[in-house]
Parts: structure tokens; C-alpha cells; sequence
């Protein structure tokens, strides 16, 4: 008995069927590709615009006095609340909030100072 050749790309029982599902042609069709529809979001940041802001930052920290730094600290980058705050540093709560207030307005007047042209004086 002769032994029958395995099945091959040309001799498979379901190429028969084959012309009846293809399409015309007989080349299978990509699916179209997915439109892309732009998103109104902004584009990732520059992080060299974060490095200039820190650096301003930190000249302006660098000016208040050791009492106003530890009040920064405390509220804006440890995140405790004034009250938390004042017990830390064995201060009132009034003199906690008087602090924090004088620090932000002075690194304000500092940063304020620091993007003022050369000689463009202050009007009173």
C-alpha cells in the first residue's frame, strides 16, 4: 500500500473552500487603520522650566530668616498644619500664621525682585 504525502499548502482538503471565503482577488485585506482624533491636552512639560523654578525657589528660601525657613518646611513641604506647626517649633498659633504669612510674602517680593529687569525701578 502506498503511503499518502502529508498534507501541503497546495493539497489541504480546506484550500477547496478557500476561493468561497477569500476575497477577490485573492489577497486577504488589511483593516483600515485606526483615524487618529487629536486630544486637546497639553504637551508634557519641559522639565528645564522645573529646574529654572526650583532654583528660584531656592534663592528665595535662601533669604528668610532661619525662623521663616522652619515654618516653610513645617507647613508647605512636611504638610503638618499650623497648629501642628507651632507645637513642633514651641511657638503660639498666632505667631505660627504671622510667620508663615511674613515667609510667602517675602520669598513673593524676593521672586518678584529677581524677574524684574536690570533698573526698572519699584512705583510706590
Amino acid at each position: 500500500m502506498l503511503a499518502r504525502p502529508p498534507f501541503t499548502a497546495r493539497r489541504h482538503p480546506l484550500r477547496r473552500l478557500a476561493p468561497a471565503v477569500a476575497p477577490a482577488g485573492g489577497h486577504r485585506r488589511r483593516p483600515p487603520a485606526p483615524t487618529r482624533v487629536p486630544r486637546n491636552e497639553p504637551s508634557p512639560r519641559d522639565a528645564s522650566a522645573d529646574v529654572i523654578v526650583r532654583e528660584q525657589l531656592d534663592i528665595g528660601f535662601r533669604r528668610l530668616s532661619v525662623e521663616h525657613r522652619a515654618i516653610v518646611v513645617l507647613r508647605l513641604y512636611l504638610g503638618l498644619s499650623v497648629e501642628e506647626s507651632a507645637v513642633t517649633l514651641g511657638i503660639p498659633v498666632g505667631t505660627a500664621k504671622s510667620r508663615l504669612h511674613y515667609a510667602t510674602e517675602a520669598m513673593r517680593l524676593a521672586l518678584e525682585a529677581d524677574a524684574r529687569p536690570p533698573g526698572q525701578e519699584v512705583s510706590a
